[in-house]
């Protein structure tokens, strides 16, 4: 069974916009480690939503 275009479309976007998120969170990462200590560079994801979590790691 085909994949209709919008769902195609959609889900390009999305995993667009995911991979987006996770350089700027990778950049957002990169400044926190020559700022914090390391455990509480370790500590930090624990107070981010889900989404951003998985990012992180």
């Amino acid at each position: 069974m085909p994949i209709p275009q919008e769902y195609f479309a959609a889900s390009r976007d999305f995993n667009a916009f995911m991979a987006d998120a996770k350089a700027a969170l990778g950049t957002v990462a990169s400044v926190l480690r020559r700022h914090v200590n390391g455990a509480d560079f370790e500590r930090i994801p624990a107070g981010l939503p889900e989404e951003a979590r998985a990012c992180w790691a």
